[in-house]
């Protein structure tokens, strides 16, 4: 059975259900500031690649991997729940995919 791997924004609702691992990604740099980066969202490479220039994503991404390993849902958030929760969410996907781990992806504020 999949884990649910979520990204989900502070300020909207619906926020993840069931106690997943929570892990805050306002501690990144924000796309949303590049004008450049504004318009897309978590799923774009471009925006995947502006966040891993900074050294806390891995980390951030290596805690979700780890409580993946241990049976949690994951769920990253942000501000508005389109750049950086989304952004790491899909890395986390990734690398979870790559070790075996069955992962579903739930973007709750994403448009």
């Amino acid at each position: 059975m999949p884990i649910t791997i979520y990204s989900f924004s502070y300020r909207k609702k619906p926020w993840p259900p069931n106690s997943p691992l929570f892990l805050d990604c306002r501690v990144l740099p924000n796309p949303h500031n590049d004008p450049k980066l504004r318009p897309l969202d978590g799923r774009s490479a471009d925006v995947q690649n502006f966040l891993k220039q900074n050294s806390r994503t891995m980390g951030l991404i290596e805690r979700g991997l780890q409580g993946l390993r241990n049976g949690r849902a994951a769920a990253f958030g942000c501000y508005g729940g389109r750049h950086r929760s989304v952004a790491l969410a899909e890395l986390l996907a990734v690398e979870a995919r790559a070790v075996g781990i069955s992962v579903h992806l739930e973007h709750l504020s994403l448009d």
